[in-house]
């Protein structure tokens, strides 16, 4: 009993061993390899050979070439004549249409119309419509032209100038007359004096119309406002001439005088000369 309870002895040792978790993968030989080791009593080394993966309808990308014939074959194929293309017109003809086209310009234009005018004089062209005459000018033509610029306008018109003896232009009523009107004048003038030259030697007097014309010369004959011949002439305390109606409406805006902007303080008085003169040329 002592023996039982004590410690056993050294010699006897007891091992356990482990078994392995994973199965050893033995390849089953095949029925023909079975019979060629029968036949051939060598040693033969056979290739591991591997089951092909089933589909399992999950994508499959690669990287490496691809194993079909047809993917190496040239769809497109480009090639070079391997000759250089230089211009030799260096653009010498290159024009920039920008304009009317040159088929419709006015030089076309006018280069059809004379080829159709040459034709017609030869008789080549086709008559389709009837001979026309040449489009005539206007026969009215208004022009506008200033025949005595160096002729003081307000002189002229009216028979006084502000700037007086020192206008550049010339004081001058005058009219332009025919050789016919000069001669007829010329033939009053010889009367005239031949009867004054009788009426002296009658001992009788004569009054001397050169003198009562330079001093009809020193009044004007129209209004200075209306530039239109005097109707009720009136004078102002300057000494000058306006219409009556022409005075009084120009007096009811500007209390000055409508020519040397001096004041007239209302003062309109009777022209007696102008109105001689006015009667003397109205008999």
């Amino acid at each position: 009993m002592a023996d039982s309870g004590g410690n056993p002895e050294p010699g006897e040792v007891c091992n356990f061993f482990r078994k392995p978790s994973t199965k050893r993968s033995f390849r089953k030989r095949t029925a023909e390899a079975e019979d060629d080791e029968e036949s051939n009593s060598g040693s033969v080394l056979l290739p591991n050979q591997r089951k092909a993966a089933k589909p399992d309808g999950k994508l499959f990308f690669s990287s490496g070439p691809s194993k079909n014939s047809d993917d190496g074959k040239v769809i497109l194929e480009f090639k070079s004549s391997k000759e250089i293309q230089v211009e030799h017109d260096s653009r010498a003809t290159a024009t920039l249409e920008t304009e009317t086209d040159f088929s419709r310009d006015a030089r076309a234009v006018r280069e059809r119309v004379l080829k159709l005018s040459e034709e017609a004089l030869k008789g080549t062209g086709k008559k389709t419509q009837p001979m026309k005459n040449c489009i005539k000018g206007s026969m009215d033509i208004l022009i506008t032209r200033l025949a005595s610029p160096d002729i003081c306008k307000d002189y002229k018109e009216t028979g006084y100038c502000g700037y007086g003896d020192s206008c550049k232009f010339m004081h001058d009523r005058g009219d332009y007359k025919s050789g016919w009107q000069m001669e007829r004048e010329w033939d009053e003038a010889e009367k005239v004096r031949k009867r004054n030259l009788a009426l002296r030697e009658a001992g009788e007097e004569v009054v001397d119309d050169e003198e009562e014309e330079e001093d009809d010369d020193s009044l004007p004959f129209a209004c200075f406002i209306c530039r239109q011949p005097f109707v009720d002439p009136v004078v102002t305390k300057c000494n000058h001439y306006f219409c009556e109606h022409c005075a009084l409406k120009h007096h009811s805006k500007n209390k000055k005088c409508f020519v040397c902007n001096k004041p007239t303080l209302g003062i309109f008085n009777t022209a007696h000369e102008i109105r001689k003169r006015m009667a003397a040329e109205g008999k």
